[in-house]
């Protein structure tokens, strides 16, 4: 009997969202070039729902505070 996998919860910072946005719309409007702006919102997402299916394969993020569980 093969066990459960270990569920994680993703969260986004705004800062991520910031980020994506900004980069996004230079890309967009700035350097005129809508097509290579969704290739990026496709390409991040799809790296975001492959690291979903094995969060713990990526390296532990270190951070300066005491956490109970490790960011990935």
């Amino acid at each position: 009997m093969n066990p459960q996998p270990q569920r994680c919860e993703l969260h986004y910072l705004p800062l991520f969202w910031d980020d994506l946005n900004a980069a996004v719309s230079c890309i967009a409007d700035t350097l005129q070039n809508p097509a290579a702006a969704t290739r990026l919102l496709d390409q991040v997402e799809k790296a975001i729902l492959d690291h979903a299916e094995a969060p713990t394969a990526a390296a532990i993020y270190k951070t300066t505070r005491s956490r109970p569980l490790p960011y990935y």
